[in-house]
């Protein structure tokens, strides 16, 4: 007789896992049956005693902020209603609006059904989810409060969207004068300045430099458009890898570090990831150093990373979090009383997401502030162009006139 493993289904919706004694697989399957329960998957343990299960592999597909929310939001209202997750994950799969979630939610369920955890199952996905959303994920079924972890990561998810959203709707203005300019020049390019000169040059009247330079550029960009767009996709592709080096991304964001208005702008935004991650994880169960790890983690500015990784060091040496976060300098010092706060009082969590709260504050603020600075910066921008543009056709135009 030979142990099979097997996941079965109690009451046609609760899955459980366990083991029985048979000759073969068809025997196991009908002992199963016998027993009421409905066989999901059945196969021999290996020599360690652990079901063998197929690798995992990871599949890159790009989600929104929107895309993670919605998946989050639908599987944790449905987990918080007694719904077993791999009933859950199969009503997703039929009903969810995004093509790709209903894909995600459908091979999760099917590698549940083979043996899967949900954290090992939904792995294929993690470049998707990121390290965060798996941690946390792994953490809450660890403890069997997925539900609750899955309603702080979608606390969690609200603010990244609202920070995007904000930044987007700060960037709409610059946006729309960078059309406006860019009509105005196809606008003479195309109507205005040919009729000039065909005039000029049926009369022989010469062109000023700045006319010429205006038209040049016009000329290039209606017939060379396409070349011109994938030259300056490719430059823009080669600058951003280039700042991705480690060498020049240090040197950028120190300098980026020391322009006052970007300086808090950054910060804050730094802040608000680490904060919110290192406040979700801590109440989700986590214990406090890998907390500080996944926090550490949502930090892309090369300076903060550095003070984090000061601060991770300093709470691997047992430090206190109000000791650790002063030390490494990772805090403004108006914030550092809510931590000491926090932990003589018992409750470090609470006091994580009031001031999680407070950087999110000034994380728009400090946004409100950049766009009060780049609308007149572009104005200014568009009303150089518009200056020269005026400056070409006039001396163009008044050259013409001296000519009769």
């Amino acid at each position: 007789m030979a142990v099979y493993k097997y996941i079965a289904l109690k009451n046609n919706k609760e899955l459980f896992e366990s083991i029985i004694e048979a000759s073969d697989d068809r025997d196991a399957r009908e002992k199963i049956r016998n027993s009421g329960y409905i066989p999901v998957k059945v196969y021999l343990n290996d020599d360690d005693g652990k079901a063998v299960l197929k690798p995992v592999y990871h599949k890159k597909v790009h989600l929104s902020l929107k895309e993670k929310r919605l998946f989050t939001t639908s599987l944790q209202s449905m987990l918080a209603s007694g719904i077993p997750v791999i009933e859950a994950l199969g009503i997703m799969e039929k009903n969810l609006s995004s093509q790709k979630l209903c894909k995600i939610a459908g091979e999760t369920c099917r590698k549940i059904t083979e043996g899967y955890s949900f954290t090992k199952a939904l792995e294929s996905y993690s470049e998707s989810f990121g390290d965060v959303y798996m941690n946390l994920c792994h953490a809450g079924e660890m403890s069997g409060e997925l539900d609750k972890v899955l309603e702080r990561l979608i606390d969690l998810l609200k603010k990244q969207q609202a920070v995007t959203s904000k930044i987007v709707g700060a960037s709409i203005y610059p946006a729309i004068l960078l059309v406006i300019i860019f009509g105005l020049l196809l606008l003479l390019g195309n109507y205005v300045f040919p009729l000039f000169v065909g005039y000029a040059n049926n009369n022989g009247i010469d062109i000023p430099v700045e006319t010429s330079m205006l038209i040049g550029i016009i000329e290039f960009f209606r017939h060379y458009w396409l070349i011109a767009v994938i030259l300056g996709c490719g430059t823009i592709y080669g600058i951003i890898q280039f700042f991705k080096t480690p060498p020049v991304k240090s040197a950028v964001d120190s300098l980026l570090l020391g322009i006052p208005v970007v300086k808090n702008f950054i910060q804050y935004k730094s802040l608000a990831n680490f904060t919110a991650v290192l406040q979700v994880s801590y109440d989700s169960g986590i214990p406090l150093t890998q907390c500080v790890v996944m926090a550490k983690d949502s930090v892309d500015n090369y300076v903060l990373k550095k003070r984090c990784e000061k601060f991770e060091a300093f709470i691997n040496k047992g430090m206190q979090m109000s000791e650790a976060s002063q030390m490494s300098e990772l805090l403004p010092p108006d914030l550092q009383p809510m931590i000491v706060m926090g932990e003589k009082s018992g409750k470090l969590g609470e006091m994580l997401k009031e001031m999680s709260g407070i950087i999110d504050k000034k994380v728009f603020e400090t946004i409100d502030n950049l766009s009060a600075l780049t609308g007149p910066a572009f104005l200014i921008i568009m009303a150089v162009i518009v200056a020269f543009v005026a400056i070409a056709f006039l001396k163009f135009y008044y050259g013409m006139l001296g000519s009769f």
